[in-house]
């Protein structure tokens, strides 16, 4: 049987009145006139729908940011088509909604205005996602990361009392230093611990979500300090307070922030503080080893479980300990090349595989992150993919099912 899925472009015909202007600072934050404002939109309105609007946005110096078509503009929910220029005012994706759920063509241009990218969604779940090869100027499609066209209208989560700073370096610099003082003054040595264990530091990932609140917090498997300091790092995030949330062109969403904590060492000024990975929907990001949005987008009733992680009991405790069995597989037994020792390059390597109807991993696709594509490094992170021991597979429907996973693996020496 054949799966038909009809798409629809929805189009609203409006009677334009009077036209409405807002004013957004960084953040989205609203600004009270063009003077201070970063972006501006312009609404045009429904006559007998006042709600029911059209907002195009504007740099403050009149470069076109995006345009949106909203069903109930109060609550921002999305009808029809949306569509996003780069910092060059050229066309750099569109998409489709209804009732605030993708559901259409969501497509990605590259810089020349090549189609890059196509994906299909059928009611917020994805029917089929289309990469274009690199065209005729040679442009690198890079399947796994965000559009670079995306991240000159891109900002990160804010501590309340650092919005107000003009330069956006300094307000990063302001919120880092916020939390790290909050961190410093709030974390206790655990009790459990022995008095010569004075020193630790945790690696943690946590995850700063659209209403400005931690959502997530995991322990990164480079972390080698006992579990009670683990178990004291994750109290204290916690306990960090409301954030202003990250935003893209406008939009709020989950931003992921790698974070140290540490017991009895002291913090380097000079060193950048956090790691921001942006966390989109629909998007995988570097820095996460499993996508967020993998399980909904596939849609399975339950995504492939790590050996042993089946006795957790529960799909979220599973999940997780499958996410950490596999970041701590890579992490220990990936190579180094041992020709590289000398020089010692970095980088990283997203890499796409398959978890089939027997559980067997089987690789898709390789690209590189940050360096040169490193042949001996791209064969050391294939080679570390493919001793993954098997799954057990996911299952829709009581059936084993295929699931794909996009893991990073880093080279850093």
């Amino acid at each position: 049987m054949r799966l038909f899925i009809l798409v629809f472009t929805f189009l609203f015909v409006v009677v334009v009145q009077a036209q409405d202007t807002l004013f957004y600072k960084n953040n989205a934050l609203p600004a009270k006139s063009l003077n201070e404002a970063l972006t501006y939109g312009i609404l045009e309105r429904d006559v007998e729908k006042p709600n029911q609007v059209i907002e195009t946005k504007f740099t403050a110096d009149k470069r076109i940011v995006s345009r949106t078509f909203y069903k109930d503009f109060d609550n921002r929910k999305k009808h029809g088509q949306q569509m996003f220029w780069n910092e060059h005012s050229k066309l750099s994706a569109t998409r489709q909604y209804h009732n605030d759920t993708l559901h259409g063509y969501w497509r990605e241009y590259t810089s020349h205005g090549k189609l890059k990218r196509e994906t299909l969604y059928y009611y917020g779940k994805l029917a089929k996602d289309t990469i274009y090869p690199p065209d005729k100027e040679g442009l690198k499609v890079d399947s796994n990361s965000e559009i670079s066209e995306y991240r000159w209208m891109q900002f990160n989560p804010l501590v309340k009392g650092c919005e107000n700073i003009g330069n956006r370096d300094e307000r990063e610099f302001c919120s880092s230093s916020m939390i790290r003082k909050f961190i410093i003054e709030n974390t206790r040595k655990p009790i459990a611990i022995r008095e010569a264990e004075n020193e630790a530091k945790v690696q943690a990932s946590i995850t700063i979500n659209e209403r400005g609140n931690i959502s997530n917090i995991r322990i990164l498997p480079e972390t080698e300090a006992p579990y009670p300091f683990q178990q004291e790092a994750i109290r204290v995030l916690l306990s960090l307070p409301e954030m202003i949330p990250g935003t893209r062109f406008g939009e709020k969403r989950s931003v992921e922030i790698n974070i140290p904590v540490s017991f009895g060492v002291e913090y380097d000024e000079r060193v950048d503080y956090f790691d921001y990975n942006t966390i989109v929907s629909n998007q995988s990001v570097y820095g996460l080893m499993i996508r967020e949005q993998d399980l909904r987008n596939q849609m399975v009733d339950r995504m492939p479980i790590w050996v042993g992680c089946h006795l957790k009991g529960t799909d979220e405790t599973e999940d997780g300990c499958t996410e950490f069995r596999l970041r701590r597989y890579i992490s220990k037994n990936v190579q180094y090349p041992h020709e590289l020792r000398i020089e010692r390059p970095e980088d990283m390597f997203l890499v796409s595989f398959k978890v089939d109807e027997q559980g067997a991993v089987e690789i898709l696709n390789i690209l590189e992150r940050i360096g040169g594509g490193n042949e001996l490094m791209r064969q050391a992170a294939e080679d570390v993919v493919n001793s993954i021991p098997n799954f057990i597979p996911a299952k829709k429907d009581g059936k084993p099912v295929p699931f794909e996973f996009t893991v990073s693996v880093k080279f850093k020496y």
